[in-house]
Formats: C-alpha cells, structure tokens, sequence
C-alpha cells in the first residue's frame, strides 16, 4: 500500500513539474523580449542623441549657448534613459536637453527634434502645427512614417536597427544634413 501511494505522488506531481517547467519557459522568453525592446530603445536613444551631432540648424548660428531640444511625444519609451545619457552633453557649444510631452498641447518651443512613436493622427497635426516654424526634424517610429511628413524613420530590418531619411522634408526646414548621416540611412528620398 505505501508503494501505490508514493506512485500516486509521483504521477500526480510529474503534470505540476511539467506546467512549471513550460511557464518558466515562457517567463524566460517574456524575458527575453521585454530585455530586447529595452536595448531596442536605448539604441534608439543613442541614435537621436547621435543625429544631432550631423545635423545643422541655420537659426542656431547665432545662438551658440541655445540648447539643443530632443522632444518626445506621447509615451516615454526610454523611460527616462534618453534624459540621463544626454546630461551635461554637449554638441559644440549647445547644450543638449530633453524635454517629454504627453500631448501634443503641451510641447514647449523649440523643439528640434521630435519624436513620435504614435500613430495617432490628430495628435502628431497638433504637434505640426504647433512646431511650424521652428524648423522641428520630426523622428517616426511607426511603419511607413515617412510618408506622414516625417524627416527620419526608425525600422528594424534583419535584426538590425536602421533608419530612412526623408530630405525633400528638410530643405524647407532650413536644416543641413550632414551627408555622413546619410551614408548610414538605409533609404534616402530626395
């Protein structure tokens, strides 16, 4: 009689063994995905700090202690990281700051880069509206953003972050582009 139980215990426990196991599993991978998005967002954190390193501004030329304003509008996907990492930054005698807008209502001017990860339509013509003559590079991070208007697009390709450029934007903006930052583009409309 005590074999027939302990073959009860092991046959009623195998099942339990067999679901902890599969959902230790699936927490590995949620895991995993949410550690990927996170490196996702900090790339592209470095990335908008990094383009304001090859982009020129023509009404900043007489304005050298002017800051250097990258915007973020709606959710924050840096979660604060994009702030931190351009603390007491500079690009040649700017100073570098970033400013987070949960509507579009709320944008404080200038702003000359702005990123926009909605697709929420109304919101981003708020922003565009708001922002017209500040000569504002908007960044879009949502499938086909240039063709809203967007100057940049961030996209993964083959596991690999990349952007297109879209220049025919820029020139009304009254902004240089560095042709190294183009190199680096995936597609550049023109």
């Amino acid at each position: 009689m005590h074999y027939s139980t302990a073959c009860r215990f092991t046959y009623s426990r195998t099942p339990w063994i067999a679901h902890f196991r599969t959902l230790a599993l699936l927490c590995l991978l949620i895991s995993n995905s949410l550690h990927a998005n996170s490196q996702l967002d900090q790339i592209k954190a470095g990335y908008l700090f990094n383009f304001l390193k090859f982009i020129q501004w023509r009404s900043l030329d007489n304005q050298p202690s002017q800051p250097l304003v990258i915007g973020i509008l709606g959710d924050d996907p840096f979660e604060g990281a994009l702030q931190k990492a351009v603390m007491d930054q500079k690009i040649g005698t700017h100073p570098v700051k970033v400013l987070h807008f949960p509507d579009a209502n709320d944008i404080t001017r200038p702003v000359h880069i702005l990123y926009i990860q909605t697709l929420d339509s109304a919101k981003v013509s708020r922003a565009r509206s708001h922002l017209k003559q500040d000569h504002t590079l908007y960044v879009g991070d949502y499938e086909n953003c240039l063709e809203d208007g967007n100057n940049f697009c961030f996209k993964v390709l083959a596991n690999r972050l990349s952007f297109d450029v879209n220049l025919r934007n820029t020139a009304k903006d009254e902004v240089y582009v560095n042709g190294r930052l183009l190199t680096l583009a995936d597609k550049v409309l023109q």
